[in-house]
């Protein structure tokens, strides 16, 4: 990585929990806890709002882009309308492992980081490939196949993603919880239910 991405990431690195870079992309990463809850949304005039991420993540985005842009650069989020798969950008960054509950794994949060993309003038390195980034930690666990309620969590994926109680609870305006039974019993960061 050139001399400017180093300065990037050591400049921006202290706002975020995990910081990796790859190809033209940042990656950042705030762990979801109770008293930063990331995962809280609302139901508004039929759409839904990320209030959690609204209020934790947007002001330390919004600090990285303009630190990036006071040393001569560009920057934008990405936003999930899905321009890139934002978990396999973090995984190939190093920023965790692919999960069985189909979630980044990272070494010290486990399931509990939640990301950010952004697009750079900056081309950062490419770590070597390695085939499926795979968690060494899932290996002999399937304590969140067999916690998901719905029985959708598969081995490295989710069977109908569009039936996961996490997305189910999004179309029923009196929550403002999502599911996250599989994310609890991950043995890496365990943490009691919200």
């Amino acid at each position: 990585m050139g001399e400017i991405g180093k300065k990037i990431l050591e400049i921006i690195g202290p706002l975020f929990d995990a910081v990796g870079a790859i190809d033209q992309y940042l990656i950042l990463g705030l762990e979801t806890r109770p008293n930063r809850d990331l995962d809280e949304f609302t139901l508004s005039d039929g759409k839904y709002r990320f209030d959690g991420f609204g209020k934790h993540f947007s002001p330390l985005v919004a600090a990285a882009i303009k630190a990036i842009e006071a040393e001569g650069h560009t920057a934008r989020q990405l936003r999930y309308s899905s321009e890139v798969h934002i978990k396999m950008l973090a995984v190939r960054a190093g920023l965790g492992k692919w999960g069985k509950n189909s979630l980044v794994i990272h070494p010290k949060f486990g399931p509990w980081l939640r990301f950010v993309v952004l697009e750079t003038d900056i081309h950062f390195d490419s770590p070597e490939y390695q085939p499926w980034y795979v968690s060494p930690t899932c290996a002999d666990c399937d304590l969140c196949i067999r916690a998901c309620p719905v029985g959708l969590v598969g081995y490295y994926a989710l069977g109908k993603p569009e039936s996961c109680l996490a997305y189910l609870d999004l179309a029923h305006p009196a929550s403002t919880r999502r599911c996250d039974a599989c994310l609890s019993v991950c043995p890496v960061r365990i943490r009691t239910p919200r």
